[in-house]
């Protein structure tokens, strides 16, 4: 029965080299559609296709490394007992939506089986952009329990990376001092905290006879009184957040 098991593996992975290395898919971001021009006049295409498509970025365009688990197979501690379940850990790192960097491991792993089809799929990954790949590979490689927890752990990894940048993008604005007391003539320096870094702000005074600021968060006590002065940043859906701080001018 072991024997059987592995050479269906064996025989999988050979037609999956021969699929990923040699034999054309539909999927046209994986390959090229076959129909070079005519050789020398006789109508017959050459067999090279356009060059593969860029792949699409995700959306959102996350940013970021994370890591998934999934469940492998591999032998157990004596190297001979198969049918060890063991997790198998992906680590992702993605760019503006893309998938840019894959690392993983399976300690337990038979050698020469499921590791060399992951090796042979993970530039696929990332050319994709997706690690839940076209129908074909996965039929193929879905002989092998191993890809399968890579692929699971390599998504897990991909919705963290998206929910870790997506809350990243939340805008946070706060000010140091909530209330300043000047006399006049004097300066003080607010200090804005937002997020994400670099997010332009605007300041305003309530009455510039009483205090001033300019866009660094400056203030000027000019005169006697109260004023408020506000700083705004506009969200992306074009609505504004803000924060305020009371100043007292004596």
């Amino acid at each position: 029965m072991k024997r059987r098991c592995l050479a269906g593996v064996v025989s999988s992975l050979l037609v999956l080299a021969f699929v990923l290395t040699g034999c054309p898919m539909d999927d046209p971001l994986l390959s090229g559609n076959g129909n070079g021009p005519p050789v020398n006049g006789n109508g017959n295409g050459n067999g090279n296709g356009p060059p593969p498509l860029p792949p699409e970025p995700m959306d959102p365009p996350a940013s970021g490394t994370a890591t998934g688990t999934g469940i492998g197979w591999g032998a157990g501690e004596d190297g001979a007992t198969y049918g060890f379940y063991e997790p198998v850990v992906v680590t992702v790192t993605m760019e503006d939506g893309l998938i840019t960097e894959i690392g993983w491991s399976a300690p337990h792993e038979t050698p020469g089986i499921g590791d060399v089809i992951i090796e042979l799929l993970i530039p696929h990954v990332i050319r994709l952009n997706r690690f839940n790949l076209i129908n074909d590979i996965d039929a193929i490689a879905a002989h092998t329990l191993t890809f399968n927890g890579f692929r699971d752990a390599g998504e897990e990894a991909v919705v963290k990376i998206k929910e870790e940048w997506s809350a990243a993008q939340l805008l946070y604005l706060s000010l140091d001092s909530a209330q300043l007391f000047l006399v006049m003539g004097e300066e003080a320096t607010l200090l804005a905290t937002v997020r994400p870094a670099g997010t332009e702000l605007t300041w305003t005074s309530s009455d510039p006879t009483v205090v001033t600021v300019d866009q660094y968060g400056e203030v000027t006590a000019v005169g006697p009184g109260m004023a408020v002065i506000t700083v705004t940043t506009e969200l992306v859906d074009g609505e504004y957040t803000y924060t305020r701080c009371f100043v007292f001018v004596f």
